[in-house]
């Protein structure tokens, strides 16, 4: 799996995850050398965002909730 994890991005929706982002991110770090791991914010209001990218994950945010 390590050949295939290296090449794999792992992308995860999250709003307002603030209490177990950073949790999934580490993981996920566990089972495999990814190539990523991005977190797209959607808007959140209670710092998802920087839970998961002080967890080790790429974040991309959404403004505001786009569902």
């Amino acid at each position: 799996m390590s050949d295939l994890a290296a090449q794999t991005s792992v992308i995860i929706p999250a709003f307002n995850e603030a209490g177990m982002i950073a949790a999934v991110v580490a993981a996920l770090q566990q089972e495999g050398p990814w190539h990523e791991i991005l977190v797209v914010d959607d808007g959140s209001s209670d710092g998802t965002g920087d839970h998961a990218r002080d967890a080790g994950a790429k974040v991309l945010r959404h403004p505001y909730n786009k569902g």
